[in-house]
């Protein structure tokens, strides 16, 4: 249960030491966390490309905050005409 722990609000002993070796340099390349000009505009680039759904996981302490900072972000997003 240990993994667990703090799991999408905080960091962990297991998670700090894992952020302290350098995993924090993959947080861009994979996934969607940045300004919110910089998430409008990978949202826009995936509507362009087609892509209508993703997979959403707000983390840290606010929770209800990221969902509805993201809400705000991705209803300006426009999808591709068909």
């Amino acid at each position: 249960m240990a993994v667990h722990d703090q799991h999408l609000i905080g960091l962990n002993a297991a998670d700090d030491a894992a952020w302290n070796a350098g995993s924090w340099q993959a947080i861009t390349a994979t996934t969607v966390t940045a300004t919110p000009d910089r998430i409008r505009d990978t949202l826009s680039a995936y509507a362009q490309d087609g892509i209508t759904e993703i997979v959403y996981q707000p983390t840290g302490p606010d929770i209800p905050g990221e969902l509805e900072r993201f809400i705000a972000i991705a209803g300006d997003v426009q999808l591709k005409s068909s």
